[in-house]
């Protein structure tokens, strides 16, 4: 399975892709929580949880919910005087996406909150709020597990 998602990885971003901000990425999942299908796919909820679960969700299902919801067409619509095609999700590059999801400063977004009572920022949706601090608080459990304090060596064995 790994060398198909490697393989998938690849020529997702072998082409002549457009970037799109991924806060502007996430403000789209945020405006239509349906794009994350998380009753009839609950394994969904992990989507940001690697970059292979996140390419593997880009080819299976989250690209094509994208294009079937319109997009670019109802941000055309919001931004009329777009007349590239940084819209496009089928344009779009998930591997550079991704990383920029991580890259995102989650404290200080002047763009929006993960915090539903926020006055300062608009709030995500509640359902891809928790999905992103729950991912957030796995990548720190598991950045802790690597940690040399948590290893020991017994009888020449690393044991995590």
């Amino acid at each position: 399975m790994d060398s198909n998602i490697n393989q998938v990885e690849i020529s997702l971003t072998s082409g002549p892709f457009k970037s799109i901000d991924p806060q502007d990425f996430l403000h789209i999942l945020s405006n239509d929580p349906l794009l994350i299908p998380c009753t009839a796919q609950p394994s969904a909820v992990f989507l940001f949880l690697s970059r292979t679960n996140f390419l593997e969700a880009w080819q299976v299902w989250l690209r094509a919910s994208l294009m079937h919801c319109g997009y670019p067409m109802s941000l055309f619509t919001r931004f009329p005087y777009t007349t590239d095609l940084i819209y496009q999700a089928d344009k779009w590059n998930p591997t550079r996406l991704y990383d920029g999801i991580w890259e995102i400063d989650y404290q200080s977004s002047s763009k929006f909150s993960l915090n539903p009572h926020s006055t300062s920022h608009p709030s995500l949706d509640p359902r891809l709020s928790k999905i992103i601090l729950e991912t957030q608080k796995i990548h720190k459990n598991n950045e802790e597990l690597h940690k040399p304090s948590y290893q020991k060596v017994s009888n020449h064995h690393l044991i995590l």
